[in-house]
């Protein structure tokens, strides 16, 4: 079994580093997000897990926020390109041997003040 901490550590990094707009990357969601954090991505293990070819799998959660701009038709466009960087960078990218794969993408409707937040759904198979 790969330790989980390093996964993350090595996604914080990849995200961090392939994607200037992000100005706030970390694992696990602390209390006190705030508007100098945005846009920020929180990386969350989701469950571990073995599959019927006997792989280790991770399951992880990449949680979006983007701070509300002008209007919202701008923090949509920003909060979206951002989104599709993320997937560009991991879907289908392999990572110590192992295939990202995104599961599913869930927006919030906009029902988060002052933020756009989504939450996108990663398994990692064959670690």
């Amino acid at each position: 079994m790969q330790n989980i901490y390093e996964i993350l550590d090595a996604l914080k990094i990849l995200i961090k580093d392939n994607i200037p707009e992000i100005r706030s990357v970390k694992i696990g969601v602390e209390a006190g997000i705030s508007a100098k954090d945005t846009p920020f991505v929180r990386l969350i293990p989701d469950e571990s897990y073995y599959d019927r070819d006997s792989d280790f799998c991770l399951d992880f959660n990449i949680l979006l926020g983007t701070l509300t701009q002008h209007s919202l038709e701008e923090t949509y466009e920003l909060h979206h390109l951002i989104e599709q960087k993320i997937v560009e960078l991991l879907d289908n990218t392999e990572l110590s041997n192992a295939l990202i794969l995104l599961k599913n993408t869930l927006y919030d409707r906009d029902e988060v003040e002052n933020f756009k937040a989504t939450l996108l759904q990663f398994t990692i198979k064959g670690l």
